[in-house]
């Protein structure tokens, strides 16, 4: 059976395809039978330290650890402790011999073996275990090998929570570090340290093994057993040390140890006694050199390689071997250069939020008005002393970092320097002095930011300007070797990232400083970009940048619009890259103004940012007609150019977008001209929000009226294409901001607007969203629009009436009340046709609050005249009205509680 049984075994793991499939099945079946013995673990034991072929030792193992897993505590006391004997057995014999050496994959799968038995017994039923392997441990270096291991593999099954596990495994992991904390975890502390020193210098490897499973704990033991006299000085020494995987692993303590959680307070005293900060900007400088000779390292590997593959290629062809010997040493400088920088970081870090912690117990206290004694008061002022001390360091240090131009090491810095940028302006915000250099600093983060915004030698490079921008050209791109040809995702993220920098800066600003950065916004690396993210997202920042620095702006808003015209063309007249459908309007919004289907743009950003140029009122008036004359103009001439085009594409069925109300469909379909059309209002709605309503209609009208000539443009929009539902969409949307900034002179225009809307074509939505923009301007005008409600309640009844009577009474009458309220379609139809006839009464009540005392009785019949006619009509269909809105839940959906909340009504 044994021989039988071994070449079953490797006969499965067999995967070279030269072993016939019946046989390998036949094999498989053979050795799943084993499994499901009972005694299984029995042959395991026999056959491990009896078969000389690593794969039955395997497999031996890996079955082993499933019955532990599986029935280990239903096992009689016996067999546990044959199976435990058994592996202690191995532990100690097999790992200890070099000649032959057990190979990892066994060790591995042995230590996990053991962890779960530890699982099962710590600390009940085996307390002892880890002074056990304490004391093991230091009996050669295959069982501080296995030390390690065995650590490793308790993190990795049992402790860390990084891994998602159930809420009874939570509470082992808590229980097993609660119990080494009490028991063992001094004494396992004190073996990292004992290793660590023993094979520095004789196993430089093992010791950086028994260090990294050190790191693994930090984050949860006690940090004096790790912050002391003699752990830290050996660290600091090892990081000096010739062999690079030790070096790491003592970087990733040193990190560990420092983003330990800790009041502030101790934090700060903690990093001071590290006494790593002096050796950080030494530190920086390293990584500098180290950038640089990595650099000259790719450059030489593609020279010999030839090409990017060979480069990366350990050893083939001949002429290959150097450079894939070369890359390997950079692959491994890499990871030790971004070890480095993670601690840089998380040195930084750690330290500015301690800081920002100490600062804001002061502030809360003082704006509570609770006083701090004098030693609180005295201690904080210390502890803030020493942070600002130890963060100036760090960041100089961080910064010179961050400008190496390698992503290895500039990618950790990132957070920090957001995190800083972010310090820098809450300073600001509250009238504090920013830190000495603070100027200095954010132009280093530019700097840093533009290093790293390189770009593929076969992708969308830039010339270099002399302006010390990021292009790289071809020549650069071979100094960065393969390096250099990052996915587009990743490079177009750096440049993505500078613009935010740019502009969280913009309150620290100096009047000198914005010519250069303006130059970057409108250059061919910021709005003329060839990634269309990119300069979306630096018309989207460009337009923040001008909300803040709106006034400081003025001396240069001449030379911006110049530079801003051609952007302005291709934004409204061309769509993006990826098609029209950009977003919609209350993805991009709170506001409930704009019906979902309407379309947004975020290059029309740049729309807005012209507008708050020049909607300022220090401006010279004619200047400034003139200006919106010559912005205005050409949007009005592109939306009355292309209504026929419009009309033309929504007769032969295409590009109308009306096939779907919620306008995903509606948006993919949407043709070039009614597209254009769009984009014109959208861009007119843009410019008008930098125009505030008082200057549009009592200082200088003339404004006023170049707006409501646009308006009176669009009203032809509806009445061409009643529809199309974006069309529609977006003009309800253009409606709202004339209204917030032109007021009551757009009161002429509203009964040809509303009847345009109103048109036969449209739906039950499209009612709904006409009662709602009704309702709205309502609470607006109040009595002004008396008049105006008086000729279009008798439209709007009709036209509801007339929906219920197709959409609603035929789905009833046809499928009757049970199978109707089954069918969900008509269900919600049904709901939304009783929305608008809500939405008609709203209007009415809403009337009787803005109208004079004399028309109450008037308006109040008509309520009542009406809802006797709904009542009466749903009741002919059979329903019982009281029951059937309680069941449909219709008192949730009828808005007009909301609206005689906002129009004041609820007065009596």
């Amino acid at each position: 059976m044994s021989d039988d049984f071994e070449k079953a075994v490797l006969i499965n793991f067999n995967y070279g395809g030269n072993i016939n499939p019946q046989l390998k099945e036949q094999a498989a079946a053979y050795i799943a039978s084993i499994k499901q013995s009972s005694d299984c673990w029995k042959l395991c034991c026999e056959r491990f330290p009896a078969t000389l072929y690593p794969e039955v030792k395997f497999w031996c193992l890996q079955s082993l650890h499933e019955v532990i897993c599986a029935c280990y505590l239903q096992l009689d006391e016996g067999s546990r402790q044959m199976i435990k004997g058994a592996l202690l057995t191995w532990l100690q014999r097999d790992c200890t011999s070099e000649s032959p050496a057990l190979p990892p994959f066994l060790r591995n799968k042995l230590a996990q073996a053991i962890v779960a038995v530890v699982k099962r017994e710590y600390p009940a039923l085996w307390p002892s275990f880890f002074r056990e392997l304490v004391a093991a441990a230091g009996s050669g270096p295959g069982l501080a090998d296995m030390f390690g291991r065995i650590m490793v593999a308790v993190d990795e099954d049992v402790i860390s929570l990084d891994i998602p596990r159930s809420a009874e495994e939570t509470k082992l992991s808590m229980h097993l570090k609660d119990s080494m904390r009490e028991q063992c975890i001094a004494e396992v502390a004190a073996a990292w340290f004992n290793l660590t020193q023993l094979y520095k210098a004789s196993r430089p490897e093992l010791a950086a093994f028994v260090l990294a499973s050190a790191a693994r704990y930090v984050h949860w033991m006690d940090i004096g057993l790790v912050a002391n006299d003699r752990f830290i000085p050996l660290l600091g020494e090892l990081m000096d040390h010739a062999n690079p995987a030790l070096r790491g692993a003592a970087t990733d303590v040193l990190a560990e140890v420092v983003s330990k959680r800790m009041e502030p307070t101790a934090k700060i005293a903690l990093v001071q006694q590290l006494k790593v900060v002096d050796a950080c900007e030494r530190l920086s400088s390293n990584l500098i050199a180290a950038a640089g000779a990595n650099k000259a390292a790719a450059a030489a590997a593609l020279a010999v390689g030839g090409c990017g593959e060979k480069a990366k290629q350990g050893g083939g062809a001949a002429g290959g071997g150097g450079a894939g010997v070369s890359a390997a040493a950079l692959d491994q400088d890499d990871e030790l250069l971004g070890k480095y920088a993670k601690l840089l970081a998380t040195l930084a870090s750690e330290v500015m939020d301690a800081l920002k912690r100490v600062e804001n117990v002061v502030i809360s206290f003082n704006v509570t008005g609770l006083g701090v004694d004098d030693d609180a008061a005295r201690d904080a002022t210390l502890a803030a002393q020493a942070a600002n001390r130890l963060l100036e360091a760090l960041t100089r240090a961080a910064l010179t970092a961050f400008c190496s131009g390698l992503d290895t090491i500039s990618m950790p810095l990132v957070p920090f320097m957001s995190a800083y940028v972010a310090r820098l302006r809450a300073l600001t915000k509250r009238g504090q002095a920013l830190p000495a250099g603070a100027q200095m600093h954010i132009q280093a983060v530019l700097e840093g930011v533009a290093a790293a915004a390189r770009y593929p030698a076969d992708g969308a490079n830039e010339a270099d300007d002399g302006s010390g921008g990021p292009g790289l050209g071809a020549a650069a791109a071979a100094a960065a070797g393969s390096r250099a040809r990052l996915s587009d995702a990743e490079m177009l993220a750096a440049r993505e990232e500078q613009w935010e920098v740019e502009e969280r800066r913009r309150e620290l600003l100096e009047q000198s400083a914005i010519p250069a950065v303006l130059h970057l916004f409108l250059g061919p690396k910021g709005l003329g970009h060839p990634s269309p993210g990119v300069a979306t997202r630096a018309c989207y920042l460009l337009s923040r940048l001008v909300k803040t620095l709106r006034s400081n702006l003025k001396p240069y808003m001449d030379e911006m619009l110049r530079q801003l015209q051609p952007y302005l063309v291709v934004v409204a007249t061309q769509p993006p890259p990826q098609g029209p459908a950009v977003g919609t309007a209350r993805e991009a919004s709170g506001k409930n103004l704009a019906p979902v289907t309407a379309l947004v743009d975020d290059r029309l950003y740049v729309f807005e940012s012209v507008g708050l140029l020049l909607g300022q009122e220090e401006l010279p008036a004619e200047q400034q007609l003139a200006a919106l004359h010559s912005l205005l103009q050409p949007l009005q001439r592109q939306i009355e150019g292309n209504l026929q085009q419009a009309a033309a594409e929504a007769g032969a069925g295409r590009g109308s977008g009306s096939s779907s109300s919620s306008g995903g469909a509606g948006l993919a379909q949407l043709g070039s001209g009614s597209w254009v059309i769009l984009q014109a209002m959208e861009a007119i709605a843009r410019l008008n929000k930098g125009f505030k309503w008082e200057l549009c209609t009592r200082n200088r009208p003339q404004l006023g009226a170049a707006f409501l000539q646009c308006l009176e443009v669009s009203l032809a929009v509806p009445k061409a294409l009643p529809g199309s539902k974006q069309l529609r969409a977006r003009f309800i949307a253009f409606l709202h901001r004339m209204v917030e900034s032109l007021m009551a002179t757009v009161l002429p225009y509203l009964p040809a607007a509303l009847e345009a809307l109103m048109a036969r074509e449209a739906d039950v939505t499209d009612m709904t969203d006409v009662l709602t923009l009704l309702v709205q301007l309502i609470t607006r005008f109040k009595e002004a629009l008396g008049k105006l409600v008086e000729v279009v309640l008798p439209i709007a009844v009709a036209r509801v009436h007339g929906l219920l009577a197709s959409d609603f009474g035929q789905l009833w009458l046809s499928q009757g009340v049970p199978s109707a309220t089954r069918n969900m379609r008509g269900y919600k139809t049904s709901i939304i046709a009783l929305h608008c006839a809500a939405g008609v009464c709203a209007i009415i009540v809403i009337g009787i609050a803005a109208y004079s005392l004399a028309e109450v009785n008037k308006a109040s019949r008509q309520v009542n005249q009406y809802l006797q006619q709904s009542m009466e009509y749903l009741q002919g269909l059979g329903l019982d009205t009281v029951d059937w809105m309680q069941e449909a839940d219709v008192a949730r959906k009828v808005p007009w509680v909301d609206w005689m909340q906002e129009a004041d009504v609820a007065r009596p």
